[in-house]
């Protein structure tokens, strides 16, 4: 069981209940199961629509009277029986009742023209006696939690739920926690990123709007944010602001000078451009006491194969002495372990970002290229029609046209047509016959108005297509800059390998497997841990609570998966896994 609501609403009620009614071209009356009408003694899709018009002209501020929302269900619930026509009937009236519509006008129509059963709800939102408009607002979640319900009560399927089933109630746990952002953490094991309370944010609010006024740049900001232990991080197409347990967007600082594009024009520097940099000089100061890779030119490839064979083995053995020197301390191995995968889960999100920009500005250039047509057209039919009104006026309408250009070009569009006004002559012989009668002479004034402004419309025509195309080539340039940030990001992570070959996804593929490792790396440093450790630790109190609070996370994760492998292999014996 499901449901949709369609996003560009009906504009009236009676072809949409035409529709349903199966009563127009192509459809037939066949498809209608049952239907019934609310509020309304017919269910005929002409009077019912003619009788909710009336109603709605009673409200003239609602602009959208009409409501469509459909509810479906899953074929193989019609195969076993447990959806006719009398549990649908039913099920038709627990949402108009559930919803709060039944004080209101509807037409209810259930449809057996598919494989999966489904009703449709054509809603006034008018009332009929009071003349105020339903609220539409969180009406998705309304109907979310409505199919949930009756599809629990009446033992349903509820779409897209039979592979998340054992987990859903930890995704309804997770209270602020985004479906998305769950999955993504419990698929890299690693703690999901919660948003802050309104009593944190409130605190923060006033705490950090005097940091972002007195900053004067993005990494004078980051740095004094880094201070009281908050990280700026991209997600989506805005920032957030975290401390490692919990996150706030830009936007709950509630300050209309403090958005993302008033900032990036204060600091004369686009966040994502200053992002992309900082990610480059981190990954630069991380392989800085590593060896250069060798120079393979000329080399055989056996050559080449045994060269790159002991780069590697140089590279493993100075990250394991990396390793060996933080082994003194554990709590700041620990550190540095959680900071480098973070680091690359945002060398990701920036990944993300840089595609997005890429395929936009593409999208971009596909519209102007369109734009541009049109615009060229509307040009050539200028320059037809005004071709035309001085071939009427002018032996010779094409050396008139380049001496009326260069007349532009030295006096400007407006001096020139005037000048051609008070002497047309300026551009050329005209035909003798225009001025032999009165009556001509009459005709040639306004042949000489038409051509003027037909020059203006062509004028203008040029300009409008000048202004796209420079346009257009500011897309191009921007496009090939993202390209090449992209191209630049992508050399950061593997120098070595050949992206061509497997584009933007395997630029990902290579990503999610840097952090698969760094994820297990920074859980066999959690394994190395004792609370004792933290007690003897040297790290600012501040970062030290949210390593604890990490340590005590993936303790409790840990023992609770060795706590559900015991009772499956008490369940079903040790050849379980097998």
């Amino acid at each position: 069981m499901r449901f949709k609501v369609h996003p560009s609403q009906p504009k009236g009620f009676r072809r949409l209940a035409n529709y349903l009614a199966g009563k127009t071209q192509q459809l037939t009356p066949d498809r209608v199961d049952w239907s019934f009408g609310v509020n309304l003694e017919t269910a005929d899709p002409e009077t019912a629509a003619a009788i909710m018009e009336a109603t709605a002209a009673t409200n003239t501020r609602c602009q959208t009277p009409a409501y469509h929302f459909m509810v479906s269900f899953d074929p193989k619930d019609a195969l076993q029986g447990k959806i006719d026509r009398k549990a649908m009937r039913e099920i038709a009236e627990e949402v108009v009742k559930r919803m709060g519509l039944t004080e209101y006008q509807a037409l209810v129509f259930a449809h057996k023209d598919k494989r999966h059963p489904h009703i449709h709800f054509l809603v006034n939102r008018i009332h009929p006696e009071t003349g105020k408009a339903l609220s539409r607002h969180e009406d998705g979640k309304r109907l979310t939690e409505i199919c949930r319900e009756i599809a629990r009560e009446r033992g349903l399927n509820v779409a897209k739920e039979k592979a998340k089933q054992n987990d859903r109630t930890l995704v309804e746990e997770l209270g602020p926690v985004s479906e998305g952002d769950f999955w993504r953490a419990r698929r890299n094991n690693f703690e999901a990123d919660r948003p802050f309370s309104k009593e944190q944010i409130l605190a923060n609010r006033e705490d950090l709007r005097p940091v972002f006024y007195g900053a004067k740049s993005w990494g004078g900001l980051a740095e004094q944010l880094r201070e009281r232990g908050f990280v700026m991080m991209p997600k989506g197409q805005g920032i957030i602001l975290t401390d490692g347990n919990g996150y706030m967007k830009l936007s709950d600082l509630h300050d209309k000078n403090l958005r993302l594009a008033v900032l990036d024009e204060r600091f004369k520097e686009r966040f994502a451009d200053w992002s992309n940099n900082e990610f480059l000089k981190f990954l630069v100061d991380q392989g800085r006491d590593l060896p250069h890779p060798p120079n393979l030119d000329g080399l055989d490839k056996e050559a080449r194969k045994q060269a790159e064979a002991l780069h590697d083995a140089k590279v493993q053995a100075a990250r394991g002495r990396k390793v060996l020197e933080n082994r003194t301390d554990r709590i700041a191995a620990f550190d540095a372990a959680d900071t480098d995968m973070r680091y690359w889960m945002l060398l990701r999100d920036s990944f993300v970002a840089a595609e997005n920009r890429i395929h936009m500005e593409q999208r971009r250039i596909d519209r102007q290229q369109g734009v541009e047509v049109k615009a060229g057209g509307n040009l050539s039919v200028e320059e037809g029609r005004m071709f035309g009104a001085m071939g009427k006026y002018y032996i010779n309408p094409d050396k008139a046209h380049e001496k009326w250009k260069a007349l532009e070009k030295e006096k400007g569009a407006v001096i020139a047509a005037d000048m051609v006004f008070k002497k047309p002559r300026l551009l050329g012989h005209t035909h003798h016959s225009l001025f032999s009668t009165y009556d001509k002479r009459i005709s040639a004034q306004r042949a000489l108005d038409t051509m003027l402004k037909r020059r203006k419309r062509w004028y203008l025509a040029k300009e409008r297509l000048d202004g796209v195309r420079d346009k257009q080539q500011r897309h191009y340039q921007m496009l090939q800059k993202h390209v090449s940030d992209y191209e630049n990001l992508k050399r950061t992570v593997d120098p070595t390998k050949d992206w061509s070959r497997d584009g933007s996804h395997g630029s990902m593929q290579v990503l999610e497997k840097i952090i698969r490792e760094k994820i297990a790396f920074r859980a066999r440093e959690m394994d190395k841990l004792t609370p004792r450790m933290f007690e003897q630790s040297k790290l600012a109190e501040g970062r030290l609570r949210q390593l604890k609070k990490s340590f005590r996370d993936y303790n409790e994760k840990k023992t609770e998966r060795e706590r559900q492998k015991k009772l499956e292999q008490d369940l079903w014996g040790p050849s379980w896994e097998r």
